[in-house]
């Protein structure tokens, strides 16, 4: 890993952001993201989950109109 250093108070004018507040160092973007890769369980855990709320809510759909 590189070494990390502070700046300086004659750097601070090198540091700026856009029209859409996206972070520049010295006119270049500075990437504040990560990729991350879940595991095949949790992905599969979230599709399981995601699909029981939307069956939970067609559901409740239908008992709510069936009773109209």
């Amino acid at each position: 890993m590189s070494e990390i250093r502070s700046i300086n108070i004659d750097e601070l004018d090198k540091i700026g952001v856009d029209e859409n507040n996206k972070l520049y160092w010295d006119g270049r973007p500075i990437v504040v993201e990560e990729r991350i890769t879940l595991q095949w369980w949790v992905n599969l855990s979230a599709i399981a989950g995601a699909l029981s709320g939307v069956t939970l809510a067609v559901i409740e759909v239908l008992r709510y109109c069936a009773g109209k």
